[in-house]
């Protein structure tokens, strides 16, 4: 069934396939000629967008084509442009893959992705750069994969699954092996960050059959509220690592003094949502320090 047209009533306007960039520039990677439209460089690094606005040999100075030179970086196979000797063939055509709409980059391999983002990193293709990420994040990685990719390309979100991995297991104790994929830095981390946390998360060992009213002397007590020295209540119902406020459940008194309290509670005990929070809290803190600028809360 052929589709409805609509008469136009006035001259065609521009759709967003448009473009009057019709200029096809040459790269040479490794011993390969390149030559692509330069449109989605243009618009997608501000280096090339600044490289391409700069009059050349053969333009006056608006950029219009006064002759055709092919002493321009780029306009031949004689004169290309040289990706750095650091950079691969295969690096290139990755990125290329991704930036060109062709449709292939949602089916680019783990290989090229990580491949593309080198070279996105290097010519600051920011949106390039986040959109190859998200792609990144959901491929099926190990949670040592997450940490090594996450550390060499600055990737929050293998960073925060990686570490969550190690860190969260109370059991958990890392092997030479470990050190051996992961690198001892970052073993240290992991140790350092399970080791802050496991003194944020220690909680109350006294039983409160044993607690007392400092009234009455009555070992009844309710409502109990767990506090760290001058911090907010932290854990409503397995302990803290300073003190408990109470009240009596026989003489009404709103005033007992805090007990101090052993900090030796298993840390499997405690509740689950305040350990998820604690956690959490400590990756905060290592990431800014990896991460830097690039951290996002």
């Amino acid at each position: 069934m052929a589709s409805e047209t609509t008469e136009s009533t006035g001259p065609a306007t521009r759709g967003r396939f448009y473009t009057e960039d019709t200029q096809f520039i040459v790269f040479q990677a490794e011993n390969v000629l390149h030559r692509v439209p330069r449109f989605a460089l243009v618009k997608h690094s501000e280096m090339f967008r600044d490289m391409f606005q700069l009059p050349q040999p053969g333009q006056a100075d608006d950029g219009s084509e006064s002759g055709v030179s092919s002493s321009v970086e780029g306009s031949s196979d004689e004169n290309p442009i040289r990706i750095p000797e650091c950079f691969t063939s295969f690096e290139f055509e990755s990125l290329l893959e991704f930036i060109y709409p062709t449709g292939k980059s949602k089916t680019l391999s783990q290989e090229q992705l990580l491949a593309a983002l080198k070279l996105a990193s290097y010519w600051q293709m920011h949106d390039v750069i986040s959109n190859i990420e998200d792609y990144i994040a959901r491929l099926e990685l190990t949670p040592e994969e997450k940490l090594l990719l996450g550390k060499k390309y600055k990737i929050q979100k293998l960073l925060e699954e990686g570490f969550f991995h190690f860190i969260d297991p109370v059991e958990y104790k890392p092997t030479l092996e470990d050190a051996e994929e992961l690198g001892w830095d970052t073993i240290g981390q992991i140790l350092l960050t399970r080791e802050r946390l496991r003194k944020r998360l220690t909680a109350v060992s006294t039983s409160l059959s044993e607690l007392r009213c400092g009234e009455c002397a009555s070992r009844c007590v309710r409502d109990y509220g767990v506090f760290n020295i001058g911090g907010p209540l932290i854990c409503e119902s397995t302990g803290s690592t300073r003190s408990l406020s109470m009240r009596c459940t026989l003489c009404e008194n709103k005033q007992v003094k805090r007990v101090w309290i052993e900090d030796n509670t298993p840390v499997e005990k405690i509740s689950s949502n305040y350990k998820k929070k604690a956690i959490e809290g400590e990756l905060e803190e290592l990431l800014k320090m990896l991460l830097g600028t690039k951290y996002s809360s």
